[in-house]
């Protein structure tokens, strides 16, 4: 349970949800409730194996990651960190790195972690630490080369070059005053034909609105790439 007007979340009231779509049915069930965690957020796949899902969840105000099995509602945390994963809201693996992005502390970040437990296997790497840009959900390409993420309230999405130590950053769509996707959010990377595209959703500016004063309903886009 979360305040939108303070953004301060009801201490105990976080649990984590599978909600199934079938074609004209939907089911929604409570997995497990996580009463010690402090403000769940980004989720994605750690690892399928024997039947079971398990799957990892940013936690920004303990600095950790979650790990959870949806079938046996186990869980518990896998990562811990003050300084790298402070504020860390969003997260994805990819070919055994964990990368996570902090929208308060504006870092963009990765960790080669365990295939057994999600630990730590090496050094928390920073990939860009207050470069101007406002990270928020991102996605990843397939290769791993690449980075797109959602700015938030700089109302655009953006490329990191994940392919040499630069780490380049180029906007791709929007801007700090567009209207276009006001308060992007995150990315999903959808591959079609041979082209890939970008669905953002968007909060409609209603964090920050665009010039401080435009907002409009919440949507998702997509960008053609």
């Amino acid at each position: 349970n979360l305040s939108l007007e303070t953004l301060e979340p009801q201490p105990g009231s976080f649990s984590v949800w599978k909600v199934k779509l079938g074609y004209n049915t939907v089911d929604v069930n409570l997995i497990t409730a996580i009463p010690e965690a402090k403000f769940l957020h980004g989720v994605t796949v750690f690892r399928r194996h024997k039947g079971c899902t398990e799957v990892l969840i940013a936690d920004p105000a303990q600095s950790a990651v979650y790990r959870l099995n949806t079938n046996t509602a186990k869980y518990s945390i896998a990562l811990q960190d003050n300084v790298h994963l402070a504020g860390a809201n969003n997260i994805q693996l990819h070919k055994g790195y964990l990368y996570y992005a902090s929208t308060p502390n504006k870092f963009f970040g990765r960790v080669r972690v365990s295939w057994h437990d999600a630990s730590a296997r090496g050094d928390f790497q920073t990939i860009f630490n207050n470069s101007g840009v406002v990270p928020d959900g991102f996605a990843l390409s397939r290769d791993g080369r690449a980075a797109y993420m959602a700015t938030l309230q700089q109302n655009s999405v953006v490329r990191v070059d994940l392919n040499n130590d630069r780490h380049g950053i180029v906007t791709i769509y929007g801007g700090e005053n567009s209207t276009d996707i006001p308060g992007p959010t995150t990315v999903i990377l959808q591959r079609e034909g041979r082209r890939n595209t970008l669905y953002v959703p968007t909060n409609g500016g209603l964090v920050a609105p665009v010039k401080g004063t435009y907002t409009e309903p919440a949507k998702v886009v997509a960008i053609k790439i």
